[in-house]
């Protein structure tokens, strides 16, 4: 991949909807402010993020993803659709309903269990 972390690209998701500041992705990503400052010079020295004056206060910052993010992330994900989907062919239908009904439960289980933050999905 592009040689990111865990959380950064926890952070990357977060911001595919819209920009954030670097206070929300910290309660979101659940880091100190400290260490989402690192994570964001990381992620800014390899140009798949920037940092803007939020336009209703400009001294507030808020993050967008670049245009390079998405072309470096987007392929890594239509990558790992692709080999999902070949992979779930080799299943019968039957199969494919029990592995999806378990993915359900299990999403569910992990919802209950850590709620999304600050408006996350």
């Amino acid at each position: 991949m592009v040689g990111i972390s865990r959380n950064d690209l926890r952070c990357l998701n977060l911001l595919e909807t819209e920009p954030r500041s670097p206070g929300a992705i910290a309660v979101a990503l659940k880091l100190t402010t400290g260490s989402v400052t690192t994570l964001l010079d990381r992620l800014e020295s390899l140009d798949l993020v920037e940092r803007r004056p939020a336009p209703h206060d400009r001294r507030a910052l808020l993050i967008y993803p670049t245009a390079k993010c998405f072309q470096e992330i987007g392929p890594v994900y239509k990558s790992f659709a692709l080999s999902l989907i070949e992979h779930a062919n080799g299943y019968s239908r039957r199969d494919r309903d029990i592995a999806l009904a378990t993915l359900r439960d299990v999403t569910a289980l992990c919802l209950e269990a850590c709620p999304p933050v600050d408006g996350d999905r």
